[in-house]
């Protein structure tokens, strides 16, 4: 396996069951996921993304209230965005959370 460059939070809520955990994600492997039950493939499709000051990947329904009010099973990715300029004591992070079916997202979990 090859590791790429995103790593962060991720959180799956279906319905009210919410797991959470850290992620890297992979870029090359040389065996099937499915030989690798630790592997969890992400759906594809897009995803609304915001920029929140500090980790708290639970605030997702806070940020993303249209979305969280929608009956659908939610992909959230946290990450830290690398940009040229970093300020250490008050790092930012991307959240980015799945959109259903209906606008071009894809809930097929």
């Amino acid at each position: 396996m090859r590791a790429g460059y995103d790593n962060g939070q991720l959180l799956l809520c279906r319905g009210n069951e919410w797991k959470s955990y850290l992620f890297i994600d992979i870029r090359e492997m040389r065996k099937p996921a499915e030989e690798f039950p630790q592997i969890i493939t992400i759906p594809a499709g897009e995803y609304l993304c915001g920029i929140g000051e500090g980790s708290d990947i639970r605030s997702a329904p806070r940020m993303f209230p249209e979305l969280f009010a929608q009956d659908y099973d939610k992909v959230v990715v946290e990450v830290e965005p690398f940009a040229e300029k970093y300020n250490y004591s008050a790092p930012v992070f991307e959240l980015r959370c799945s959109l259903p079916k209906a606008f071009g997202g894809n809930d097929d979990n």
